[in-house]
Parts: C-alpha cells; sequence; structure tokens
C-alpha cells in the first residue's frame, strides 16, 4: 500500500511540474495546471507541515475522557479563544496546556500585565494587522555575512536552502553523546550552517539538546 502511494505522489508531482511549467503557482492560467495544484494540495492536507514526521493531528478532537483535561476546560470557558484539543500523543498537546497556562491570574500578574491592558494571550495571534511574509532569508544572510559578521544559520534537516557561498568546511556530521545530531559546512566568509536531524522548523522545540549543545560550541568558537 505504502509504495502505491508513494508511486501516486511522485505521479503526481511530475504531471504537476509539466502542467505549470512556467507559470506562477499561486495564480495559474492554465486549467490543467490549476487541478494539479488542487490535488497537490489535498496530499499536503493530510501530512503534519511543521514536521512531516510527526503524525497529523486533528483540529478538533471528541470530548475530553480524563478528569483533569474535563477541569481544565470547564475552568477557563470564559476565555474567547481557547485553542482545540488535540489528542494527548500529539507533540501541540504542549500548545494547547500553554495557552491555558499563560491566561492564568498568576501568570499575568507575575509577567505585570495590568488589568484591561491586553487581552488574552495566544500562541500565534491571526488577528494582527500584519500582511508581509517574509519567504527567504537568504538576503539576511547575506547582508550580515558582507560586514564580516559570524553568522550561523541552522534549521531541521526537512527545510532546504541554497547559499552561494564558497564552501571552507566540506559538508559533514555533527554528534551529540555519540549520535549524529545533524550535518554542518562553514563557508569562507565566516558562515555555518547546520541541519538538526529530525527536528521540525522549530528546531530547539522538537531538538532541544542537540541545539543547545550547537548553539554553545558555536558561541565558544568551537567547531560543531
Amino acid at each position: 500500500m505504502l509504495k502505491i502511494n508513494i508511486s501516486k505522489y511522485f505521479r503526481s508531482f511530475q504531471l504537476t511540474q509539466r502542467s505549470c511549467e512556467g507559470q506562477d503557482y499561486r495564480s495559474p492560467t492554465d486549467a490543467k495546471c490549476e487541478v494539479c495544484l488542487d490535488t497537490f494540495d489535498e496530499f499536503l492536507s493530510e501530512i503534519n507541515q511543521g514536521h512531516i514526521l510527526d503524525p497529523k493531528c486533528a483540529r478538533t478532537s471528541p470530548k475530553p475522557k480524563t478528569p483533569d483535561r474535563r477541569a481544565l476546560q470547564e475552568e477557563y470557558l470564559g476565555l474567547l479563544k481557547p485553542p482545540p484539543i488535540p489528542a494527548l500523543y500529539c507533540r501541540n498537546y504542549a500548545h494547547f496546556l500553554a495557552y491555558h497556562w499563560a491566561n492564568t491570574d498568576i501568570v499575568r500578574k507575575a509577567i505585570h500585565i495590568k488589568k484591561g491592558t491586553v487581552g488574552e494571550w495566544q500562541r500565534c495571534n491571526h488577528d494582527l494587522p500584519y500582511t508581509m511574509d517574509i519567504k527567504s532569508s537568504i538576503m539576511y544572510h547575506l547582508r550580515v555575512t558582507s560586514k564580516r559578521y559570524r553568522a550561523l544559520v541552522y534549521s531541521g534537516d526537512h527545510d532546504k536552502r541554497s547559499l552561494n557561498f564558497s564552501i571552507a568546511d566540506d559538508w559533514r556530521s555533527w554528534h551529540v553523546g555519540g549520535q549524529v545530531a545533524g550535518y554542518t559546512t562553514s563557508y569562507s566568509n565566516d558562515l555555518t550552517f547546520a541541519t538538526v536531524k529530525d527536528a521540525g522548523h522549530t528546531a530547539a522545540e522538537y531538538k532541544d539538546k542537540e541545539c543547545f549543545a550547537m548553539i554553545r560550541r558555536w558561541l565558544s568558537h568551537k567547531p560543531l
């Protein structure tokens, strides 16, 4: 079954490349291309885009079965935008807990939020009036490194970057606790690039020990 699915996805990818060649994927002009992109979106909706190896957790879940979760839900019925309750095995269950923790009176008092000044804390507040979306950070890498600042760029190994700099140290693995933690290379303009193995787009959330070792070594001017 797995082989059939992979084959299906690959054929869809090839068809999309042929049908949409030379077109803007955001505004296709060809009907066949548009159909291919719709199919691609369906495939994409099946996976966890933050980390494709993690399970895809539903945005909503059945009523909680454990007393602790029910009590937590009932205690905060007055909140405006509580997030959906994910399954306990989901990584984002911690995000659900963080919402309720950050909105308790004791936490708000501890960080000196005056009553009536700030509404609820939200992990991802989509109501803010921002429209700018940075699609690539390459220009920022160039700006920093052209001024001869040391720089460390890292990502989970399911992200993709392209840098056009001359290589000072070839691509190699780096290790934490005797295990491969990712791969790294350095460039002639004091830029170090590293991946964090099996990390999502918020790498430190997924691999805290490895990310801590990485930044500590870099700040100490030691090789990763």
